[in-house]
């Protein structure tokens, strides 16, 4: 399996459409600025995600969409079409 992100954990600029109904940690900021976990949930398939930032590990990635920040399985958005390439099948 190719992964979908450098050793860094971060790949900017890169958007998704979800495929399936997937697990996702909300991140917010403290009074002090401090990034922290929130609730566990899971966003919608057909959800537009990008990716903005590194998750909390290897695994993980920051993703943002309309309504929030999220830590994101990497693995899960390796099945996910991204948009771009939707783009162009459409056209």
């Amino acid at each position: 399996m190719t992964a979908l992100l450098p050793a860094d954990g971060f790949l900017p600029n890169r958007s998704y459409t979800l495929a399936r109904e997937t697990p996702a940690i909300q991140v917010y900021s403290d009074e002090n600025g401090r990034r922290r976990m929130g609730t566990l949930m899971r966003l919608p398939e057909g959800t537009n995600v990008s990716v903005c930032g590194e998750g909390f590990d290897h695994k993980t990635t920051k993703v943002c969409c309309e309504s929030g920040f999220y830590y994101l399985f990497v693995e899960d958005l390796e099945s996910d079409v991204p948009l771009r390439a939707q783009a162009a099948m459409a056209g």
